[in-house]
């Protein structure tokens, strides 16, 4: 019983691990977080200005509008 579990499990991993969408997917959710990475140190940053924060969110609002406008 156990092995037949184990072979419907690897076979439904290997299905998503082969779909496009699935990396694609990966990717958009790479690109959004680094943005969100980012704004995150600056504003962490002992040496931030309010000048560097503010500045740091209109570059994630762009990210976001860019996947947007990819219809993402």
């Amino acid at each position: 019983m156990r092995s037949d579990y184990t072979e419907m499990l690897s076979i439904a991993v290997s299905s998503i691990l082969r779909s496009y969408a699935f990396f694609n997917n990966c990717r958009i959710l790479a690109f959004t977080l680094h943005s969100l990475k980012k704004s995150i140190a600056t504003l962490e940053s002992q040496t931030s200005t309010l000048a560097d924060c503010y500045l740091r969110l209109v570059r994630l609002e762009a990210a976001i509008k860019k996947l947007l406008k990819n219809d993402y």
